[in-house]
């Protein structure tokens, strides 16, 4: 398959006024857009799953994107040590003729987003295979053929692999993972891991009905 110049121009709204969107969350005080702090793992997580979006989609041409975050994405791993929270979401239809479709990729630290006419084929999904059917740690994969690309977007940061996967279930025929990055001692994070996965699988799934919403999706009737 070529590389494909998924993403388009557009003038919808919606994918514009995504940064504006926030303040029907709780603690609507917190969620403005933030940027990512000083500390050094952070700074390092920052960068992490950052040419992520580019690689399915096949070019950069057509992404939109800012340096700046999503608060609430912020504000919901201050309970935790975590460096990183980021929301990928694909094939997304938009608005009710879903005729488009919206790839986008949200953290802590940065916004991306783009337009499609067609949805991204399965076949640009191999990398993420290993994370689409369940919630899966990254601090316990193996070195094998089938990890190495997965491990690669994690390989150049310094957080050991402890990253958290979570899919969410597809709602109007999108693809979702909610990850979690942290830097934290090995014994902690074994202690810490799987309430850290049922919280956030929470956060996450509330996150990713309002992102469907923001695209013109009603998700009460599905």
């Amino acid at each position: 398959e070529q590389s494909a110049r998924y993403c388009v121009k557009s003038n919808v709204t919606r994918a514009t006024a995504i940064q504006y969107s926030y303040t029907s969350y709780p603690l609507q005080s917190a969620l403005a857009s933030t940027r990512c702090s000083n500390l050094a793992s952070r700074a390092e997580a920052c960068h992490m799953f950052e040419s992520l979006l580019e690689e399915l989609i096949g070019s950069a041409d057509g992404i939109q994107a800012r340096g700046e975050g999503i608060a609430f994405l912020k504000v919901a791993q201050s309970v935790y040590p975590l460096t990183t929270t980021s929301y990928l979401g694909l094939n997304i239809p938009l608005g009710v003729e879903r005729k488009r479709f919206v790839q986008c990729m949200y953290s802590d630290s940065s916004v991306k987003y783009c337009v499609s006419r067609e949805p991204i084929g399965l076949n640009r999904l191999a990398s993420l295979v290993l994370a689409l059917p369940t919630p899966l740690d990254w601090s316990e994969l193996p070195e094998t053929a089938d990890t190495r690309k997965l491990l690669s977007y994690v390989e150049s940061q310094k957080i050991d692999r402890q990253v958290l996967s979570m899919p969410l279930r597809p709602i109007v025929g999108e693809t979702a993972i909610f990850f979690v990055g942290a830097d934290m001692p090995a014994g902690d994070w074994h202690e810490q891991k799987k309430t850290i996965q049922r919280e956030f699988q929470v956060l996450a799934s509330y996150f990713h009905q309002h992102i469907l919403r923001i695209y013109g999706n009603d998700v009460e009737s599905q």
